[in-house]
């Protein structure tokens, strides 16, 4: 059996970088842009619907704009998943880091030495 390398520890930077990504106040900003955002592309494809059904010839483009509000309607809904998630202190999906947790994790770590 192949020998493993243990996981480098993160950097100081990285671990601000992930403690801001997780931030509870800068979540909850996002969480209701994005549930702005979701209201303006959920009327998006109600009319883009409406332009469908009244149209006589339905072209390749037409389906293109349908497929492309679908898409972005699915990232909207992941965006607030996620966002959500980070308000109740659990994981995002796709965290490509699975053992940081802004809960164990402090910034000022007494062992840092990288600012010493």
């Amino acid at each position: 059996m192949p020998e493993t390398k243990p996981k480098a520890l993160l950097t100081p930077e990285e671990l601000r970088w992930r403690a801001a990504a997780r931030d509870p106040d800068k979540a909850k900003r996002n969480l209701k842009l994005q549930y702005i955002l979701l209201g303006c592309a959920i009327a998006a494809s109600i009319g883009w619907g409406i332009y469908l059904f009244r149209t006589d010839v339905i072209s390749r483009s037409d389906w293109l704009g349908a497929l492309g509000i679908a898409l972005s309607l699915v990232s909207i809904l992941l965006g607030i998943v996620n966002n959500r998630r980070i308000l109740a202190d659990k994981r995002p999906w796709g965290d490509l880091c699975p053992t940081f947790s802004t809960a164990e994790t402090s910034i000022n770590d007494e062992n840092d030495t990288s600012g010493k």
